[in-house]
Order: structure tokens, then C-alpha cells, then sequence
């Protein structure tokens, strides 16, 4: 077990020869509402070491971890955390270490041996679907056009008509057999309807009506899917570090600026924050006033229509000029530019590229940026 160190106050000293603490004005400390940058090691009650911030700590134990490592970003008091994670932090002041025992009830729950469910291994939709309007914004996550074509699982849905309350589409499926993190998938078309057929990997994660869950075994009809936490009725042992603490309204200080099509936010725990809030990836594109392939990336990348038209909607876009803020760029190990980094919505980097890019081409590095958010946030359940 890696055993964090308390950190020590700094000291001065007084008039009578012994030591007081260094007043440093008012000591930011944790309160609701605030966004949090988060260390942490997550061990069982026993010692073993289930997950971690800090990659020197997964290097040495040899740890996969299914997030880029690195501080997380939180916004406290939104349901983010688990409730004992949650409490512990209130009242932690920024760099404050806390190590935390938590029961099965202040962490990941109770197993409850109804979640359990056995579930039809294949699933029909009809080609031709209509839904109402609120069902459509929660699916697709953005309001209705006709003849516009909309992303899901494994095809494309186009609108048709609207009116009276209800969106009418079309699924757009063809026959095809995917691989995917789930098992292999199957898609069978004819004029009326799609059928999906899973092959389930055992262990796998797999998303039900009623919510993730684990697949346990399968049949030739069926599949057994386990909708507990994995660690659920586990005692979990937490060591926290409060790396830094941002008021609400403090982020808002900083400006923005537009290159191409684009608005960005110039500071970047302010996109951190807004991420946190929305639950959407970060795009940080570092850039120079000197640079060529900046500027040749600004007029024809991020100019374009869809380019700009998904980063406004499905991203925090941040930009950070190197030569204004050239510590941050050193603090971020930029040695080129253009840089783009993708970061998942707790504000660790997912992917960074260097080097201009096409429209056709960026697009298809922000598809896998926002892939990766969906499955971060499908693993955090």
C-alpha cells in the first residue's frame, strides 16, 4: 500500500522562540457547489489496490486502468461522487490529504440479488419508428431536424416528419457483424424491421433498460446480466488529496476567444469546470500567433461547418496560446504546434495530436474523443 504524506504547514517563527503557523490570508476549504481537482488511491479493506490518479502508483503495481492518469476533476454536491467520498471532502482544505474507511452503505451499495436479470439475447426494431419529442431529446441528446441523420449505437437514424408532439424516423441499419467491447454483434435488415442479435463476452459491460450491468453467462436465447457495482457490499478504503479548490464564479474571471468558427474559452480550469458541470470532453487546441499550420488550421479545419458545429455542441472547446501563457504550455509538455488535447469530462487527457489537420480527418479524431467519453462514462456506471 503507497502511503500518502500528510502535508506539512508552513512555520515562522515568533517573538518568544517557538513556532507559529505562516498566515497565508483566508485557507480555501471544500463546500458544495465547488469543483474539485482529486488524487486518490481506492484499495480494498484488505490492501489491494483497485484503482488510482497517479500513474507512478499504477506503473509500479501493475494496474490497467481504464482512464488516462492524473487528477480528476469533481463538482461536489451534484451526486458526482460516491456519498462517502463526497462527505469526507467537505471541509478539506487544497492540498489536505484524508484517508477514508467507507462500509458497503457510504460507498458502492449493498448487493442486491434482484438486480440480477436474465435478458433475450436478440432485440427487434422497426425500420419506420416514431417517439415523442421528449423521448427523441433524450436519446439523441440534441432537438429534432427533418432529413438530418442523427448517431446511434450501431447505424444512423434520419428524421422524416415532425408535429404534434412526436418525431418520425428511419433506422438506417444495414447487415453487418461488429465487433464490439460488449461481444460481437450481429445486425439483420429486412423491409420492416432490424434485429440485433448479441454474442455477449462474459465480464463484459452491457447497457439494459434498467442500466449497465456485467454480463454473467449466456445461452443460445438468453444472457444473464448483473446490474450491481462490481463492488458492491465491499468495504473500500480511500486516500484523497485535495489538489485544488475552485469557487463557483471563479473560472468565470477569464475570457474567450474565436478562431475560425470556433469560440474558446482561454482558461482551462474554467473548461475544466464547465466539463465537470456538463459532463461533456475538453478540446484544448495550443496554438501560435507565429505559427502556419495554425492559422492554415484555424481558416480551413476549424472553419468548417460540422467541425464547428459539433465542438460548439458536444465539446468544451479551450484554446491556450503559447506564447501569452508559455508556463501552462510547459506545464502541458507542448514542444509542437498545433497541439489538440482531448480531455474526458473529469478533465484527464484522452488522446493529443500535433499537426494540422483536415476536416474529414479531425472529424473522425472528435468521433473517438466523444466514443471515449461515452464508454468513461458507461465504466463510472
Amino acid at each position: 500500500m503507497v502511503v500518502l504524506l500528510l502535508l506539512a504547514g508552513c512555520l515562522s517563527t515568533s517573538s518568544d522562540g517557538g513556532y507559529t503557523p505562516l498566515s497565508l490570508g483566508k485557507e480555501k476549504r471544500v463546500e458544495p457547489g465547488d469543483t474539485v481537482r482529486l488524487s486518490y488511491i481506492m484499495s480494498t479493506a484488505g490492501g489491494e489496490v483497485l484503482d488510482t490518479s497517479y500513474e507512478e502508483v499504477a506503473e509500479r503495481l501493475g494496474l490497467n486502468l481504464s482512464h488516462a492518469p492524473g487528477p480528476v476533476t469533481v463538482k461536489v454536491g451534484e451526486a458526482a461522487l460516491i456519498p462517502g467520498v463526497e462527505e469526507a471532502l467537505l471541509g478539506m482544505a487544497e492540498g489536505e490529504s484524508k484517508e477514508i474507511l467507507l462500509t458497503p452503505e457510504k460507498a458502492y451499495g449493498i448487493r442486491n440479488e434482484s438486480l440480477v436479470k436474465v435478458l433475450p439475447r436478440t432485440r427487434v426494431f422497426p425500420r419506420r419508428d416514431e417517439v415523442s419529442m421528449e423521448a427523441f431529446e433524450t436519446i439523441f441528446r440534441e432537438p429534432p431536424a427533418v432529413n438530418r441523420s442523427y448517431s446511434l449505437s450501431y447505424w444512423n437514424a434520419t428524421v422524416t416528419s415532425i408535429g404534434n408532439g412526436t418525431v418520425s424516423f428511419v433506422n438506417e441499419a444495414e447487415n453487418a457483424t461488429l465487433e464490439t467491447r460488449r461481444g460481437i454483434v450481429h445486425i439483420r435488415v429486412n423491409d420492416s424491421a432490424v434485429a440485433v442479435t448479441i454474442d455477449p463476452e462474459p465480464g463484459s459491460m452491457t447497457a439494459t433498460v434498467e442500466g449497465m450491468g456485467r454480463v454473467v453467462s449466456a445461452d443460445e436465447e438468453t444472457y444473464t446480466v448483473d446490474l450491481n457495482h462490481p463492488l458492491a457490499g465491499e468495504t473500500i478504503l480511500f486516500q484523497l488529496v485535495v489538489e485544488g479548490i475552485i469557487k463557483p464564479g471563479e473560472a468565470a474571471v477569464n475570457g474567450t476567444i474565436t478562431l475560425g468558427r470556433v469560440e474558446f474559452i482561454t482558461s482551462l480550469e474554467k473548461a475544466r469546470l464547465l466539463a465537470s458541470e456538463r459532463g461533456e470532453p475538453i478540446f484544448l487546441y495550443v496554438h501560435a500567433p507565429w505559427c502556419g499550420w495554425c492559422r492554415k488550421f484555424e481558416a480551413e479545419t476549424l472553419s468548417d461547418d460540422a467541425v464547428a458545429s459539433l465542438l460548439e455542441k458536444r465539446f468544451i472547446a479551450a484554446a491556450l496560446d503559447v506564447d501569452a501563457r508559455p508556463e501552462e504550455a510547459r506545464d502541458l509538455a507542448i514542444y509542437a504546434t498545433p497541439t489538440m488535447i482531448f480531455m474526458d469530462s473529469g478533465g484527464r487527457e484522452t488522446m493529443r495530436l500535433r499537426g494540422y489537420r483536415d476536416p474529414s480527418s479531425f472529424m473522425e479524431e472528435l468521433e473517438k474523443a466523444l466514443l471515449h467519453e461515452r464508454d468513461r462514462q458507461i465504466d463510472d456506471g
